[in-house]
């Protein structure tokens, strides 16, 4: 679920970071670099300094309540890690690629509404 998630604010991510920069100048560009960059600062600081009372706060996952597909990415990810990142990494391409594909249609279908009226 984790890298479901992250694939999918990656792809989307992409897309928004895309129109933005097209439309903010490079001073703006560099003032939102510099924000990110503090904010990211500020989060590892904070995980560096109050690790130990998250990891206090962690719940434990018992695997009885995992679903069968649930059990099986556990399972893959433990027995061989190696191609657990390798299909994660695949995954992530291949739904990059297809959400490009997906924008590229529906660009294309909005050029030709576009060019009837």
């Amino acid at each position: 679920m984790l890298v479901f998630m992250l694939v999918v604010g990656s792809i989307i991510g992409v897309q928004v970071g895309q129109k933005l920069g097209e439309k903010i100048d490079s001073s703006g560009l560099k003032v939102l670099l510099a924000v990110l960059l503090l904010i990211v600062g500020i989060a590892i600081a904070y995980e560096t300094f109050f690790a130990e009372q998250i990891k206090k706060g962690t719940v434990q996952i018992l695997t009885s309540d995992l679903n069968f597909f649930s059990l099986f990415i556990l399972e893959f990810s433990e027995d061989m890690p190696f191609f657990y990142g390798l299909f994660s990494i695949m995954f992530a391409i291949l739904l990059g690629v297809g959400a490009a594909l997906i924008r590229r249609v529906f660009s294309n279908f909005k050029k030709k509404m576009l060019l009837k009226n």
